[in-house]
């Protein structure tokens, strides 16, 4: 009888221990098969409204606004005037790959400057372009004449220092002020509205920008209306001021000199101002960008910001509405009006 207990208590401990091995190896819920897929951070979607105000306060660059000086060149001055089409140089990180854990993973190794860039000069009828690439090129290598021996320049004799110079409109003087709005005014208005549910967070911010939207749209108007009354008087003004540029981005070109001048095409069927495009080779580019901002900014800033803090004394006082207790509370109303009227039964 004793073993036989001690035979089924053997079994009992091995079962309960291939039990637990069991339990320890397989994946709590099905995780090894059915991998719990990543949810979605919530990210906060751009508004055209954002987009019309930040267009308002910063402006587009334009491809047409820029000019290319060309200090220590012959000629210089005429030829930023004739320059009319031009390229920002560009910048290209080569790349060494390494396989680790059976991924490839790119690191950056060398800086590739371009070394190239093209620009097209219109050709007056002195043809100054030509006369002074061709002078320009001669100093690099000698033209092959009769009485030369077709010499290479001193790098240091024939390269020069081209600077390429992007422009946009100054401005008009408190033009921040006349492009301000209350919209622009961060009253905390929105933080009041609390919901967890995507679809309702949706469309409260909807309609906040449908209110900012008309709320501007009323105030533009309101502007546009006061301005109508001296428009004649401050239209001629505006206009000389909005012709005015300020450069924003220059790109200095280190060490350039004309590779090679484009043939130039001829024919009785190709009417025209002739074009001339010249190739530069230089060694790299520097740039620097200037933090521009509208005339007035600042002033329309702390205007914002004087009467956001003064409007916010009243608005702070505003309780935060929680649209998931909202119903909660609208349904226990309901069933508390209910049985104060007919009673538990």
């Amino acid at each position: 009888m004793s073993i036989l207990s001690a035979i089924g208590n053997v079994a009992k401990n091995t079962g309960k221990g291939l039990a637990n091995l069991t339990k320890s190896v397989k994946p709590e819920g099905d995780k090894a098969t059915n991998p719990d897929v990543k949810q979605i951070e919530s990210v906060k979607i751009p508004s055209l409204l954002e987009f019309i105000s930040f267009i308002k306060q910063n402006n587009l660059a334009r491809s047409e606004r820029f000019f290319v000086d060309f200090p220590n060149v012959n000629q210089g001055q005429t030829l930023t005037l004739l320059c009319h089409q031009a390229s920002i140089p560009g910048r290209n990180i080569a790349t060494r790959t390494l396989r680790i854990n059976g991924l490839d993973r790119q690191f950056a190794h060398t800086a590739d400057y371009g070394q190239e860039i093209t620009f097209e000069f219109l050709m007056d009828t002195d043809y100054t372009p030509k006369a002074v690439m061709d002078t320009w090129m001669n100093d690099c290598v000698s033209a092959f004449q009769k009485d030369t021996s077709n010499e290479v320049g001193f790098y240091t004799e024939y390269t020069k220092n081209l600077t390429l110079n992007v422009l946009i409109p100054a401005g008009i003087p408190g033009e921040a002020l006349f492009n301000w709005s209350p919209t622009q005014m961060d009253l905390g208005l929105r933080d009041k509205i609390t919901t967890s549910n995507k679809g309702v967070n949706l469309a409260v911010d909807k309609l906040f920008m449908r209110g900012k939207r008309t709320l501007d749209n009323k105030f533009t108007k309101l502007k546009s209306q006061a301005f109508g009354a001296v428009r004649s008087i401050a239209a001629p003004i505006l206009e000389l001021l909005t012709e005015a540029d300020q450069i924003v981005c220059q790109v200095t070109l280190v060490d350039a000199w004309p590779k090679s001048v484009i043939v130039i095409p001829l024919g009785w069927d190709n009417q025209g101002v002739q074009r001339m495009s010249v190739t530069f080779t230089y060694h790299h580019w520097e740039s620097a960008i200037a933090k521009v901002s509208l005339s007035g900014e600042d002033t329309a800033n702390n205007i914002s910001q004087n009467m956001a803090n003064g409007l916010k004394k009243f608005t702070n006082k505003i309780p935060t509405q929680d649209l998931n207790k909202l119903g909660t509370n609208l349904k226990s109303g309901i069933k508390n009006s209910a049985t104060k009227l007919f009673g538990r039964g």
